[in-house]
Order: C-alpha cells, then sequence, then structure tokens
C-alpha cells in the first residue's frame, strides 16, 4: 500500500466480532433479562444468579419482580408495535429505551407527551408492587421509580453477562495482522462493543495501542483524551459506547480498572482509596434511539469527534458484526462515504445481502449504488475466519 494515498486504515466492529469468542449474542442478552435469575444486594444493583434472591424485606418493594413485571410489560408494548415485521422482535435494547423514556418523562428531564397513554396503561402495573408504602406515591413517583430501576436492571444484566472472559481471542486476528502490517502508517479500531475481547487479544500479543486513558496508577488509569489525538498514536481503541471496565469514580472521574475491580481503586502501594467510591456499574451505552442524547455528553462526545475526525484521513474502512442499525453511526458512514470517491467500505459477513436488508434506511438505500460504483465490497466470511490479506486483496491495495 502506498502511505501516501491511503495512510490509516479503519475497522468498524459491532457485537457480531465477538460472538465466537463466547461473548453473548444480542438475543442471549435479551433472554437473560426478560429471564431475571438476579439478586439484588444492598446496593440496588443486580447480580448474575441460578436463583433469584430472597426477595423484599417486610414493608419494601420486591423490585425483582417490579423489574421482571415492567420489562414483561414493555416488550409486549415493543412486539405490538413491530408486528408488521414478522422478523423483528423485542430484544433487551427496545426495553432499555422505553425504561429510560419512562424515567426521563416522569423526572421532567425530557419532556414527553406521547408517553401519556403508555403511562396510563403501566400504572395498574406497577401500582401493586407500591401499595404497602404509606404516604401512597403517585402515579409519577411509582413511574419514576420504576423505570430508573428498570434501567439499572438491564444495565447491570448486560455488562456483567459480558464480563466474561474470553473463550478464543483469536477472533480478532484480522486486525492484529492489520496492525502488523508495516505497509499501513496506523490503524483505528472503532467499536461499538463494550466487552475487552480486543484489547485483551492486543495486549496478549504485546501490541502498543491507545485508547484515551492515560498510563495505571494504581489500578485504574483515568481518562486522557489528548492520548487519542497524539499524531503518532499507530494503533487507536476508540469504544464508541463505552466499556465494561470503565467507571465514574467521585476523586478521579471517568477512569478504566486494570483489575476488574468497579467498586474500589487500589493505590500503587496497594491500598485503596477512599474516594474511589463510583457508581458501581460501567460507563457504557445501551438501548437504541436514546443513545443520540449521550452521544452529546462527555467522554462519548469526545469518543465521537475522534471518529468524525479520524474518518477524515482514512480511505478504507472494514466493517464487521455491525448490523448499520445506529442511527448516529450510519450518519458518520454515510458522510465519509459522501466525501470523495476514493473512499471505500469493505464488509465482511457471510451473508451481506441479509445484512443490506436488515440496514436502516440510509445505509439500505446506498448499498447498491455505492457497490455498483466498486466502493462497497463485500468478504463472504465471518469476521474470525477472514484474514488481512484477503480483505487488503479485495480492496486491491
Amino acid at each position: 500500500m502506498n502511505r501516501r494515498t491511503a495512510p490509516r486504515v479503519g475497522f468498524l466492529f459491532g457485537a457480531g466480532v465477538s460472538l465466537a469468542a463466547g461473548m453473548p449474542s444480542t438475543q442471549d442478552l435479551t433472554d437473560l433479562v426478560v429471564e431475571g435469575r438476579v439478586a439484588r444486594a444492598g446496593d440496588s444493583h443486580y447480580y448474575l444468579t441460578a436463583e433469584r434472591s430472597a426477595g423484599a424485606r417486610p414493608e419494601s418493594i420486591d423490585y425483582i419482580s417490579l423489574v421482571i413485571t415492567l420489562v414483561d410489560a414493555l416488550r409486549t408494548e415493543v412486539d405490538a408495535f413491530y408486528s408488521r415485521y414478522p422478523a423483528r422482535r423485542a430484544n433487551y435494547e427496545d426495553i432499555y429505551y422505553l425504561a429510560v423514556q419512562i424515567a426521563d418523562a416522569m423526572s421532567g428531564e425530557y419532556e414527553n407527551p406521547a408517553l401519556r397513554l403508555l403511562a396510563d396503561r403501566l400504572t395498574p402495573v406497577v401500582a401493586p408492587f407500591y401499595s404497602s408504602l404509606q404516604p401512597p406515591n403517585t402515579s409519577e413517583e411509582m413511574l419514576l421509580d420504576a423505570g430508573n430501576e428498570t434501567v439499572r436492571y438491564v444495565e447491570d444484566v448486560v455488562w456483567r453477562s459480558l464480563a466474561r472472559r474470553p473463550t478464543d481471542a483469536d477472533t480478532m486476528s484480522v486486525a492484529v495482522e492489520a496492525v502488523e502490517d508495516e505497509e499501513l502508517e496506523g490503524v483505528d479500531c472503532f467499536t461499538l462493543n463494550h466487552d475487552v475481547v480486543l484489547e485483551q487479544r492486543l495486549r496478549r500479543d504485546s501490541i502498543p495501542f491507545v485508547d484515551g486513558f492515560a498510563d495505571p496508577v494504581g489500578s485504574i488509569c483515568r481518562w486522557n483524551l489528548d492520548s487519542l489525538q497524539h499524531p503518532n498514536a499507530r494503533t487507536r481503541v476508540v469504544k464508541l459506547h463505552g466499556s465494561i471496565d470503565w467507571c465514574f469514580y467521585g476523586g478521579y472521574g471517568l477512569a478504566r480498572t486494570i483489575d476488574g475491580d468497579l467498586y474500589h481503586v487500589s493505590l500503587p502501594d496497594g491500598s485503596y482509596d477512599p474516594r474511589s467510591w463510583g457508581e458501581g456499574h460501567p460507563a457504557l451505552l445501551c438501548g437504541t434511539f436514546n443513545k443520540m442524547l449521550e452521544y452529546l455528553r462527555s467522554p462519548f462526545l469526545d469518543l465521537h469527534l475522534v471518529f468524525r475526525e479520524a474518518l477524515g484521513s482514512i480511505r478504507l474502512l472494514v466493517v464487521s458484526g455491525y448490523g448499520f442499525g445506529d442511527k448516529g453511526v450510519n450518519s458518520r458512514l454515510w458522510e465519509w462515504m459522501s466525501g470523495g470517491a476514493d473512499r471505500r467500505m469493505i464488509v465482511v459477513h457471510a451473508d451481506a445481502e441479509a445484512l443490506a436488508r436488515g440496514a436502516r434506511g440510509l445505509i439500505r438505500k446506498s448499498w447498491d449504488q455505492w457497490g455498483q460504483a466498486g466502493r462497497l465490497l463485500c468478504v463472504p466470511k465471518w469476521f474470525e475466519e477472514a484474514t488481512w490479506k484477503e480483505i487488503k486483496g479485495a480492496a486491491a491495495l
């Protein structure tokens, strides 16, 4: 490859690339959310377990039963909406999106008059769980509490499920081969995944990369956007939806843990810093269209600005594991593809036709046009089966 014409290559990863490493699929996570086999601890967070916890204390709310009941009601609403599309069923992100909207509307964060009828239907669903409270809660108070509780529940089930150790980090061999390609000036890995499959593979192979965090101090690395903007960074990992090892801490702000303990920060001498208590769960984005609002907040605003700026110096973008369902990300891709005839996208997917049919409108409508122009090419394999050599060959680099 000529460095003057294509100095950097980009990858865009979705959850599909991690399936072969043993990470749960969207359907797996949905099943876990619906089943509700969890325990709720004193910190108000939920923990995965084969059996439910013993239930509520006397005169308190049975939150596990509450969230499972509300999840089921929200799933019913989503399925009714998508009844015209037989292949489309409610998933955990749809459920989360509705729960966020309810909580935001009831709190006044984002007024939404369209939710009035839904609120009327849900009030009698959640009211029995609050019947013992004195004085009784208003419908708005009940829905606010139930919505927030469901948001926390879904987040906890998702991140704890994704925190499992990858069974096969070799699923990222293509990315490693590209990083090791001396003809490339650099590689940018943009990922929508919360898991750490990619990072673990890079570390296993002793490949240095920057991810927006500073060097370790004790058990954490503090947020440092400058590292992602450094012109000499050969390999960058940009996690557009956050990560299971990111957490906000009272004394440090956003940080990445290096020992897996989100609840404490250990100092270089091994002691714990009492200022370190965080929210108790990672900084990551769940849901569907609610993500657009989160893209306007730090650190996600910063990450998306890095994404947009980085695309400006990339002529080849390799996409895999992504269903083209995120309207914000799709807008960036469409904008990038419209910015020059020399920009090409290679999609690594075993059934690209099905992928195109399921993509959102902006990408679906442009798919054939880009393909006919030779600017969108497909490698008909799953990502773990492909090689950088054949991707590079398909792009005629």
